[in-house]
């Protein structure tokens, strides 16, 4: 064998002598029933796994406690089917979002299944407000997935 530049065998350097690269693995194809419910477009990041139609509702941090406490989650809270194009910072889609001066002021909440106050996800902007908004919860004694989704609060 003769030598690479690189002082190697010729054949042992990927420098000079390049590998082919791999070829890509091809998942297995899945049945339509398991696989889990893909996040519509306004919605990027975040898949929920919901037997019925996804709900969100955009509420202001401040007043998220007092939603949550007044009782069930209902149609008359202002659920709506998608979040929309500009997300959760959509004055005119969600009244709290008129309110707040930053997204980060804001909460969205998921929900979906037959019960209309099944609560599945809530998403925040960073991590500061996922830790306050944990601790909501926590005393309101729900228990949903607590996740950060930055992109629904730009």
């Amino acid at each position: 064998m003769t030598e690479c530049i690189h002082g190697l065998e010729l054949d042992a350097c990927d420098v000079c002598s390049p590998r082919r690269a791999p070829e890509p693995v091809k998942p297995a194809p899945r049945s339509r029933a398991g696989s889990p419910t893909r996040a519509p477009k306004s919605a990027p990041g975040v898949a929920v796994r919901s037997a019925g139609a996804r709900r969100y509702l955009v509420v202001h941090r401040e007043r998220l406690a007092e939603l949550l406490a007044a009782g069930p989650l209902t149609d008359e809270s202002g659920w709506r089917a998608e979040l929309g194009e500009a997300g959760a910072f959509d004055p005119i889609r969600w009244e709290d979002a008129a309110r707040a001066v930053r997204g980060t002021e804001l909460v969205v909440l998921v929900g979906g299944g037959p019960d209309p106050d099944h609560l599945e996800l809530v998403a925040v902007a960073n991590q500061p407000v996922r830790a306050g908004v944990a601790d909501v919860l926590a005393a309101a004694s729900r228990s949903p997935r607590l996740v950060l989704n930055p992109a629904w609060f730009a």
